[in-house]
Parts: C-alpha cells; structure tokens; sequence
C-alpha cells in the first residue's frame, strides 16, 4: 500500500506540538510517526483516515474519495472533541464534518 505523505502548515496546529522538538522550516512539513494508523472502512463513497498522537492526545483525521486522495480535515482529542478544522474557500469549514463523525 502507497502511504500518502500528510502535510500540515505550522501555523495549523500553533500551540499543539505536533513539532515539539523539531525545527521545521517555512512552509510544510510531513508529519511525525503516528502510534495508530487506522481507516474507518475498506468501501465507501468517503474513505476516513484516524492518525493518533498520544504524546499530544489527539487524532490527526483525513478524508478523501478513495485512500490515496485522503487529505487533512482536522483534529480530534482522545474526547473525540474538536481541536482543529480547515477553513474552506468560500467560507465555512469542516469543523461540521469532524464533530459528526462517528467514532471508530
């Protein structure tokens, strides 16, 4: 299986330590090792993608049409509650989607 690489600005998560330890530069990065990797389905119309970071205490969650298209929506605690959401062009943002997914 192709492992996508997961790009996340800084700025996304500023606060969070998601680099903590690090000295990324501008731009993006390819995030660190998670401890889990585990998808919601094998079919679907939408396929979910759950990256846990325990050190941080939070679920890395990505979204797309097929498992080598899942990109970043946001961020969940171990509470499943939301830490982080994408801004969308146009306004709004996926802050929706990610407090309406079920846990998995």
């Amino acid at each position: 299986m192709k492992w996508p690489v997961i790009a996340l600005r800084q700025a996304h998560l500023r606060g969070r330590g998601l680099w903590a330890g690090r000295a990324p530069s501008a731009g993006t990065h390819a995030a660190p090792a998670a401890a889990q990797d585990r998808w919601r389905a094998e079919t679907g119309e939408l396929q979910y993608r759950l990256l846990w970071y325990p050190q941080r205490a939070y679920f890395v969650v990505l979204m797309g049409s097929d498992r080598d298209a899942a990109r970043y929506l946001g961020c969940l605690d171990a509470n499943w509650r939301l830490v982080h959401d994408v801004e969308l062009p146009g306004g709004g943002s996926t802050a929706s989607l990610l407090r309406a997914l079920p846990k998995f």
